[in-house]
């Protein structure tokens, strides 16, 4: 019997994320949510990018299907916020910067 070979960098998770980034609207809306401390409607992430709101449905859910998104239903809306936590597990800090995970955390938190 051979033995399962580790995975030790969780090279398959990684490999998924690579998956979930290579459609660019995808990365155009993890951009985005980066950048913007409240949680964003659907509308206006579909307006942000230039997609039909239809469009930004399907890759929000995508998104929240992988856990990199939470979207949290208020009556007929449906709030996006970025999971800062997932948002720094590679390779979404490289798309991201991880500047722009940190930076977005402290306008979060507000002045120290």
């Amino acid at each position: 019997m051979t033995p399962e070979p580790a995975d030790p960098v969780g090279a398959g998770g990684v490999a998924r994320r690579f998956r979930l980034l290579s459609d660019p609207t995808r990365v155009q809306i993890l951009r985005l949510l980066a950048d913007t401390p409240a949680p964003l409607a659907v509308g206006e992430v579909a307006a942000a990018v230039g997609v039909a709101h239809s469009t930004a449905s399907h890759h929000l859910q995508r998104l929240a299907t992988a856990g990199v998104v939470h979207i949290r239903r208020v009556g007929r809306l449906g709030l996006v916020t970025l999971d800062r936590e997932a948002a720094r597990r590679p390779p979404l800090p490289l798309v991201l910067g991880g500047d722009a995970v940190a930076a977005s955390d402290a306008d979060r938190r507000g002045p120290s």
